[in-house]
């Protein structure tokens, strides 16, 4: 959670070639600007997008703020 774009590209890369699935927590596939994410093998992603569904909205929501950029 509260994870940039930076931090997870190379990351995802490696999930998906190495036939993972990666999705944020709804399981679609804008994981990559929303901050939160699954990663996991195709047999366990539905399960983990399920079993999260009912704190979807709380995660979410709690989120961590990101610091703002210092001014220059």
């Amino acid at each position: 959670m509260g994870l940039n774009p930076w931090d997870v590209a190379a990351g995802s890369v490696l999930v998906l070639e190495a036939g993972g699935l990666i999705g944020d927590l709804a399981g679609e596939g804008d994981y990559l600007h929303g901050g939160q994410l699954i990663a996991a093998t195709p047999k366990v992603f539905a399960q983990m997008v399920t079993a999260l569904a009912p704190y979807r909205a709380e995660l979410t929501r709690s989120r961590p703020q990101k610091p703002a950029d210092p001014a220059p």
